[in-house]
This record gives C-alpha cells, structure tokens and sequence, in this order.
C-alpha cells in the first residue's frame, strides 16, 4: 500500500505502509548520507531507511519524556545527519543520532523567546 510519493531530485520514493504499521506519515527528510526518515504522528515514531527504502530503524513512543513523542510532524537532517524532530503536541524539538538516541530538546509551550506553539515543519 504506498502512502505517498515523494520525490528528491536525483532519485523517485515511495513511501511503502511497512507491515500496516504507518498510521500517520506526516514529514519527510533527507539525510546526505543515502538515510531518509519519515515521521508517523498517529504512531508517535521515526522510521530511518537506508537508500536501498529498507527499513534500518524505527524508534518513539508517546511521551513528553527525552526520547518520546507526542504527534510528530517535521522531521529534517543536519549535514551531520543527525535528526532533528519537531512534536506537535509537545511543543518541542527534539535531536536524535541515526540510531534513535536522543541527543537534546528545546522549545516547549509558550510565547516568550525560545518557546514554540505546535510546530508542524523544520528545515536546516
């Protein structure tokens, strides 16, 4: 069952529903390295992929803890290929290594400096 297509430049995707696990694929990115990752906001996880579209890693559970997720939308690469994860529901970004370990956070709910309101995208 393909759940999206997405396109990058110099190779086509297709975003595959692994096993019915995929309940809410939501941002897409790109690492430099051939690693691509999708974020599942109904599921509250990142899957990795490697350039061959196999499955390397899928990591979150629903939380406001380090590590957990709470709707995740945006997800985006740095040029060190970590993986930076913007939550909807918990105001935050969170950083990860490729592995899924968790690295930093910052935001939270509010409107004074520093703070974000449901943040939906992220780009580097």
């Amino acid at each position: 069952v393909v759940v999206g297509d997405y396109t990058r430049v110099d190779k086509p995707r297709k975003i595959v529903n692994i096993d019915g696990r995929m309940g809410g694929p939501m941002g897409i990115a790109f690492g430099n390295n051939g690693m691509w990752a999708v974020a599942d906001c109904s599921r509250d996880c990142v899957y990795i992929f490697d350039e061959q579209d196999q499955l390397i890693k899928l990591f979150g559970s629903h939380g406001a803890g380090n590590g957990q997720l709470n709707s995740p939308m945006g997800v985006t690469f740095d040029s060190n290929n970590y993986l930076y994860v913007a939550e909807y529901s918990n105001n935050r970004v969170q950083k990860f290594d490729v592995t899924g370990n968790h690295l930093l956070q910052f935001g939270g709910r509010g409107s004074a400096h520093g703070k974000l309101s449901c943040p939906i995208g992220i780009t580097t």
